[in-house]
Formats: C-alpha cells, structure tokens, sequence
C-alpha cells in the first residue's frame, strides 16, 4: 500500500520534489522559470491595460476639477537687536545681574522660529481668524465613517495648517527665513502670512517690553540702595540705556522678524496642487499594480476551473 505525506501526495513524490527545491536552477531552467511567472503576471494584458487607462482617466478628471491650492511664499530677515553693554554692572553686582539685564542682546531669530511652531500660537491665530471651517470643510462622506464623526478641535486644526499649509525654513547660508502658506485663494493667503509674520512681532514687541520694564524696576531698587559713587554711575548708565530701549521698542514696527519683499500673489495657471502631472505618474503604477493582481488573479481561477474539470 503506497503511503502519503501531509501533503496529500506519495511519500515518493513529495521527498523527489522536496530535494528538487535544493538543486539550484541551471540559466535555462532560471530563464524558464522567469518566463513562466511573467506569463501568469500577465495572463490577460488587456486587464492591465484597460485597468492603468481608467486609472489615468480617474486622475486626470481628479486634477481637472479638484481645487487650486497656491503657494505664497516670502523671504524674511530676522532683526538682530543691538541692547545695551552691561559689563560695568556684571563686574559690581555679579555676572547673574549682567546677563538678565544684557538679555536682548541674543538673537530673536529662534524664539520667532519656535513661536511659529507652537500650538498655542497657531491655536489662538486660527480662531482669531475663523479658519477651522475652512482647514476642515465638510465633504460627502464624513457622515458615514465613524472617524469622521468628531468635530475638529483647534488642536487638531493646528497640527493641519502646521503639516499643510504652513512652511517655515532658516537658510543657514544667507540667514534668512523662507515662508510659505499654501491656500485656494492665493489673495487671502498673502494676507495672511502678513498677519502671521506681524503677530509674531506683536508677541515679541509685548515680550520685550515686559522684560524691559522687569530690569528697569531692579535698576531702581539698585540705585536707590547703592553707596558708593562708582555703583550709582554704572546703575545710571545702565538705567539710562533700559529707558532709550523701552521707548524704542513701542514704536519699532518689524520688532522680531522683517520682509525682504512682500509677499507677491501668483497668477492664476501658476498653482502648486493638484499636479497633473504627478498624479498621472501615479495612477500608471497603481493602474499597473491593480491590473497585475487582477490578470494573476484570472490566472489562478482559470487553473483551479481547470483543475476541477480534470479531476
């Protein structure tokens, strides 16, 4: 009596195709192999075909009526501040002194970067100018997938204009601050990346100011208590200097950031999504990736049909 393996097949049989597997394949038999496999991918071309020319089709109706979105962008040169010289008073009161008086002396540039960056500026900006609606408009589905249900909170409205509409990158070569809104109205998106580089200033310029106020208010606590001579000149020079910056930040316009152009409105034909050109690129690989499967899935039910005619 002829035993069978768990496969269903005479022990004979499955140990000769077993070892086959460890034989490795001559160049011919590689070639053949090859050409077999690329005769089941493509065991019926004209699926292949019609599938990649409905999925070009589909793309390009998708970029012929989806919305323009344009991209404003600008160039903007951060304001070095010049502050004030507070050796004298670091030498008599302590370095500790020094530096929180010589504060304004460091560079603005990453406390700009950083604000343009946190969720609770982009937050306070989104629902200053009402662009919730506008970040998540309605579309046909959203009442039929259950993760669509949830009203969009300013959170999530700030993590999609930071991931979609905004890009803030520092060109470490010329120092300046590349920004760029992408939006459907290119006119709206030009006001709005001026209001956002003057909010920025705004919260700085406020920043500063309490700062300022801070180390004047010390400096007359110092004054009024010091009692040598050379103390008192090094606070009053000092002191001096806070008041000519404190009445210079309230009327400085471009406290924090500043334009090197403003920004210009694209015309019409010059907008950056949807791309024809990408999204027909795209639809040939997907075209030909579903077309593949389906022609190799025809294969597989022709073999298994035949298969059960035989048996």
């Amino acid at each position: 009596m002829q035993h069978l393996s768990e496969t269903g097949m005479p022990d004979e049989d499955a140990q000769r195709i077993s070892v086959a597997y460890l034989i490795p394949l001559t160049e011919p038999e590689a070639k053949a192999e090859i050409g077999q496999w690329t005769a089941r991918l493509f065991y019926r071309k004209w699926v292949i075909v019609a599938t990649v020319i409905v999925a070009v089709a589909i793309a390009v109706i998708y970029a012929a009526t989806a919305p323009r979105v344009y991209r404003v962008e600008t160039s903007l040169e951060p304001v070095r501040a010049q502050g004030m010289r507070a050796e004298g008073v670091s030498a008599l009161l302590g370095a500790d002194v020094g530096a929180m008086l010589g504060g304004n002396v460091a560079d603005r540039t990453n406390v700009a970067l950083s604000l343009l960056d946190s969720n609770e500026f982009l937050t306070q900006f989104i629902a200053r100018r009402q662009l919730l609606p506008k970040l998540f408009p309605p579309r046909w589905f959203d009442g039929l997938l259950p993760w669509h249900r949830s009203t969009p909170t300013l959170w999530s409205g700030a993590n999609r204009f930071r991931n979609r509409v905004l890009q803030v990158n520092e060109n470490k070569k010329t120092g300046l601050i590349e920004i760029s809104i992408d939006w459907p109205d290119p006119t709206y998106a030009a006001d709005m990346l001026t209001s956002l580089v003057e909010e920025v200033n705004e919260r700085l310029r406020e920043r500063q100011i309490r700062e300022t106020q801070r180390s004047i208010d010390y400096l007359k606590d110092e004054l009024a208590g010091a009692t040598t001579l050379e103390v008192r000149q090094a606070i009053a020079k000092v002191l001096e200097s806070r008041l000519s910056d404190a009445s210079l930040v309230g009327t400085k316009e471009d406290f924090a950031l500043k334009f090197v152009a403003r920004p210009a409105i694209p015309p019409p034909n010059e907008f950056v999504s949807p791309g024809l050109a990408r999204a027909g690129a795209l639809a040939v690989i997907l075209g030909l990736l579903v077309g593949t499967l389906i022609s190799y899935g025809l294969y597989l039910l022709v073999q298994r049909r035949q298969q059960l005619l035989a048996d």
